[in-house]
């Protein structure tokens, strides 16, 4: 992976982490106000012809702030690539 592609996997990444932290967010709220129905959501699955699959609100916000998580991990790892590069970058300019 070069500097520009890992650039843009954190630029991604980041902008999965602000989506997740949107939605667990949301639906909490909905949640609170008493908006979701039996603390469950629906989702569809538009491969599957349009059918619904019923998800607790617990496991949704779980699955969304572990793949949060994950995403942290991975620019984690990809931060001190980018710092090496600029590092060398600064030492080739001197």
């Amino acid at each position: 992976m070069n500097i520009k592609e890992a650039l843009a996997r954190i630029e991604a990444l980041e902008a999965g982490i602000k989506a997740c932290g949107e939605l667990v967010y949301m639906a909490q709220r909905d949640d609170e106000r008493g908006e979701i129905k039996g603390h469950e959501i629906a989702i569809r699955a538009a491969k599957y012809e349009g059918r619904y699959v019923g998800v607790k609100l617990t496991d949704f916000c779980s699955l969304l702030n572990s793949r949060r998580d994950e995403a942290q991990a991975e620019i984690d790892k990809l931060k001190p690539i980018i710092d090496m590069a600029n590092a060398a970058l600064r030492g080739i300019e001197k």
